[in-house]
């Protein structure tokens, strides 16, 4: 009877993600149509789009990649930050600091492993750091500002984030493909020795 129920709800799941715009597996038929891309400016753009977008290149620095600042959010713990290591070598994060200019709060980044060439680091707050309407800043640990993403807005619980593609352009959605490589850490809010 439990393997029955179990089958009964995998098939409710299924069937309610292959009917979510973009996740059809009939090629040519439904989902998004891609926004234009525009070329990328020194602060890229905030553009809305479902469309599915790869990865960022590794283009020599660590970047912002995605930002949830809803914290009602179903995503995995509500809000997050997730930067992605473009250099070619491993990269210690600890003790650099993700600030939020519209609530004026910042946290230390808390991370046990360096981030490796190509990966990214997943950074959960301790409590709520951004607002819903907010520019994200990260610096490294002596304080020199690396990545800002423009002004974003997500005032509901809505399962998307704010993300960046491979011409630097940010686009609100759930087309972020992740990094082979994730680690998770924290943004330590409390005053933390480095």
């Amino acid at each position: 009877m439990a393997a029955r129920g179990f089958a009964a709800a995998f098939l409710l799941i299924v069937g309610a993600l292959l009917a979510l715009p973009g996740c059809s597996d009939d090629e040519g038929q439904g989902g998004p149509t891609p926004a234009p891309v525009t070329s990328p400016t020194s602060l890229p753009t905030a553009n809305t789009s479902p469309a599915s977008q790869a990865t960022p290149r590794p283009d020599g620095l660590i970047r912002i990649i995605a930002v949830e600042v809803a914290s009602e959010d179903p995503s995995p713990g509500g809000q997050y930050v997730l930067l992605f290591n473009g250099t070619s070598k491993a990269v210690d994060l600890a003790c650099w600091t993700v600030r939020s200019a519209s609530t004026g709060s910042s946290a230390r980044v808390s991370i046990a492993a360096a981030i490796p060439p190509g990966g990214a680091a997943r950074l959960f707050p301790d409590d709520r750091l951004f607002g819903s309407a907010d520019t994200v800043e990260l610096s490294t640990r002596d304080g020199h500002q690396v990545d800002r993403t423009p002004r974003i807005t997500d005032r509901t619980g809505d399962d998307q984030v704010w993300f960046r593609d491979q011409t630097g352009d940010w686009r609100f959605g759930r087309g972020l493909a992740l990094p082979s490589q994730v680690v998770d850490g924290r943004l330590a809010m409390r005053t933390e020795s480095c």
